[in-house]
């Protein structure tokens, strides 16, 4: 974080969006959970001639507040040239490589759209913006501190180094489900 200037990190958050979205176009929400639903409610897009939920496997074919359900392929195959992909799931790493496997040319993490739209969606949901998180610099030593084990550690850095750069290769694969509270191993 150190390397990079103030007045750096703030063109970085406010030009993140427009870099991977590639200009002004209208996005596709990737992601139909509980992120995804509050980005919906939260925040209409402005610009946005065309909003999809594109997965949501139980759904297919039906609408999820007045929008139309596709599957990732369906979606990539309507919308991959000409819309943004927002992907609104947590640890969407995993999306985001499928939809440009896909052939999607614009792919973005909810976090992009979020500094872009920072009045809206920050700092309430869980992110914040970059050229903030100096100022707990201490408080976030602190709590890697009490952290009880390398893992957690190692977690906790890959959390903020993604939050700070949306760095994807920072993340570490998801934990299976069955092992994400309780590892059975």
């Amino acid at each position: 974080m150190a390397a990079e200037s103030p007045a750096a990190c703030i063109a970085r958050e406010q030009s993140a969006f427009d870099r991977l979205a590639g200009g002004v176009r209208p996005i596709v929400l990737f992601g139909a959970g509980a992120l995804g639903r509050m980005v919906l409610a939260d925040y209409a897009v402005p610009g946005s001639s065309r909003r999809v939920w594109p997965t949501i496997p139980e759904a297919l074919g039906q609408e999820v507040d007045g929008l139309c359900v596709f599957s990732a392929d369906e979606a990539a195959r309507r919308f991959g040239q000409d819309c943004c992909f927002v992907v609104t799931i947590y640890n969407g790493f995993a999306r985001r490589q499928q939809l440009r496997d896909l052939g999607c040319r614009y792919v973005a993490p909810f976090a992009a759209l979020f500094w872009k739209y920072d009045k809206v969606f920050v700092p309430g949901n869980g992110i914040d913006l970059p050229h903030n998180m100096p100022a707990y610099a201490d408080e976030l030593r602190a709590a890697c501190g009490v952290l009880a084990d390398e893992n957690s550690r190692r977690e906790m850095c890959a959390q903020l180094r993604w939050r700070y750069w949306l760095d994807d290769s920072a993340m570490p694969a998801p934990l299976p489900a069955r092992d994400l509270y309780f590892r059975t191993t």
